[in-house]
C-alpha cells in the first residue's frame, strides 16, 4: 500500500472542508518522506536508544497500545528522529485507522515483525517507562526505561510474579536511598500501612469519578497491585527496606 492509496474527501466543500483535506494530504506526502528514515532506524539501529525509542513510538501508533507517553515521545531523538516521528504522530492523527497499513509496512520492511514473532513472550519489546529517554541521572544510560518511577516499579513487580525480573533499569530503587527515589518509598508506606478494602475504596472515590458498579473491581486492582509489590520485595528487598514496608 502506498500513501497515495489513501483517499481524502472532494475539495470542493466549504473551505473548512478543503482545508482539512489538504493537511491531511500534506500529512501523506510528509510521512513519505520520512519513511525511509525510519525504516532504516529499524532495520540497523533497532537496539540503540534511539532505536528503542523509535520502536515503541510506532509500535503505538500501528496498534494504538500506550508503550510510550506520546506527549514527549520525541525526548532523547536527534533533531531528524524527531522531525521523523513528529510526522508519524501527526500522520495517524490525521488520517487514523487508514495510516495503520503503512505504519505496519515499516515495522514489517525493518523486520520489527519478524523480531515480535521471535520473542517468546513478546514483553521485551514492550515499556512501561514513565520517562523513557530522560536518561541524564541514569546510572546505566544504556538501559531502556529509569526504573523509578511507578510504572516501572509495577512492572518489576508484575515480572518477578512470572519469574522475569531479569531487565536492565537506568536505576535499581532497591539499592538507592529514599531522597534518590521519592515515588519508590511513597509506595512503600502504602505498602507498610496495608490499607484494608474499604480504605482503598475510600481512597479510589476521592480521587476521581469511577461507576460505582464497578467499585470492587478497582479495589480488587489495587489489592493484587499491593501483594504483587510486597511479594516482590520480599523477595529481593534488603532488610532496611523491608523493616520500613513492615515485610517480615
Amino acid at each position: 500500500m502506498n500513501l497515495s492509496d489513501i483517499k481524502t474527501e472532494s475539495t470542493l466543500g466549504p473551505s473548512g472542508h478543503a482545508f482539512r483535506n489538504v493537511r491531511q494530504e500534506q500529512a501523506a506526502r510528509k510521512l513519505a518522506e520520512v519513511t525511509p528514515l525510519l525504516t532504516e532506524t529499524l532495520t540497523h539501529h533497532w537496539s540503540t536508544g534511539q532505536g528503542t525509542r523509535v520502536r515503541h513510538i510506532l509500535w503505538s501508533l500501528y496498534s494504538c497500545s500506550h508503550l510510550v507517553n506520546l506527549g514527549d515521545a520525541c525526548s532523547g531523538l536527534d533533531a531528524n528522529l524527531a522531525e521523523a516521528v513528529g510526522t508519524a504522530i501527526h500522520a495517524r492523527l490525521s488520517y487514523g485507522p487508514e495510516v495503520e497499513p503503512l505504519l505496519g509496512e515499516i515495522l514489517r520492511v525493518s523486520g520489527e515483525f519478524a523480531r515480535f514473532d521471535r520473542e517468546e513472550a513478546g514483553y521485551e519489546l514492550t515499556n512501561s517507562c514513565a520517562k523513557a529517554g530522560h536518561n541524564v541521572h541514569w546510572k546505566v544510560r544504556t538501559a531502556k526505561a529509569c526504573g523509578r518511577c511507578v510504572p516501572c516499579i509495577f512492572r518489576r513487580a508484575s515480572l518477578h510474579v512470572a519469574d522475569l525480573d531479569d531487565e536492565v533499569y537506568g536505576n535499581d530503587v532497591l539499592a538507592g536511598k529514599e531522597d534518590e527515589f521519592e515515588d519508590f518509598y511513597a509506595l512503600l508506606g502504602l505498602i507498610r500501612r496495608n490499607p484494608d478494602d474499604a480504605e482503598i475504596a475510600r481512597a479510589l472515590l476521592s480521587n476521581g469519578r469511577l461507576p460505582i458498579a464497578k467499585l470492587d473491581e478497582f479495589v480488587e486492582v489495587e489489592r493484587r497491585m499491593i501483594e504483587e509489590v510486597r511479594s516482590w520485595l520480599s523477595a529481593k528487598a534488603s532488610k532496611a527496606i523491608k523493616k520500613y514496608a513492615r515485610i517480615k
